[in-house]
């Protein structure tokens, strides 16, 4: 899966891609650094200029939201779950910095599969969303997303892959089959 954003192509294989890429050691946090600190733990890169990094830019998913944001001063590429999101990782003043006006999500898990117990909301101060549904409890990740990024930036261009992954077998989704294999979403200067 391809898509061009800008100036950049956030592209999602199911296999890892040859080397060099830069990954973060993802640790389900609100955290975000910059490429050169890759030794520290985080679930965000904060890029201002593209041209001083040299190889493509990667964050795993197998369910999560992998989330590209391209503003007037750079971008943020995010790995952001529900914990992510609950502890507020697009509220991160880096993102207001770049002076964000597009945000891309690529293929992620949907409602439709993201079966939830029905106090699960409470994880959420504000924006969280959930659906009912024969007696189920379902949470949107991406209506949450959008809610939160458009309370503080309601111009922003927000779109996303329409792909599920835990529908979708071209892609990893440990709420399918409990799987250790992650999504490789990367960013590419174009």
């Amino acid at each position: 899966m391809q898509q061009i954003i800008g100036d950049y192509i956030f592209h999602t294989l199911a296999k890892e891609p040859p080397p060099p890429i830069i990954t973060l050691y993802q640790i389900h946090s609100n955290l975000i650094i910059s490429p050169s600190e890759v030794d520290k733990k985080a679930d965000g890169f904060l890029v201002y200029d593209f041209e001083q990094i040299n190889d493509p830019l990667c964050i795993l998913t197998a369910d999560c939201l992998p989330i590209f944001i391209l503003g007037k001063k750079g971008f943020v590429f995010l790995h952001a779950g529900w914990k992510g999101l609950a502890n507020g990782i697009l509220f991160q003043k880096q993102i207001s910095q770049i002076i964000p006006h597009t945000l891309y999500i690529g293929p992620c898990i949907y409602p439709c599969c993201y079966e939830v117990a029905t106090d699960f909301i409470k994880n959420f101060n504000q924006h969280g969303t959930t659906i009912q549904k024969n007696h189920q409890t379902f949470f949107d990740l991406i209506t949450t997303a959008k809610n939160q990024i458009t309370s503080i930036h309601p111009d922003i261009n927000f779109i996303h892959s329409n792909i599920c992954t835990c529908c979708n077998q071209n892609f990893h989704s440990y709420r399918r089959n409990k799987t250790s294999k992650r999504n490789y979403n990367i960013i590419i200067k174009r």
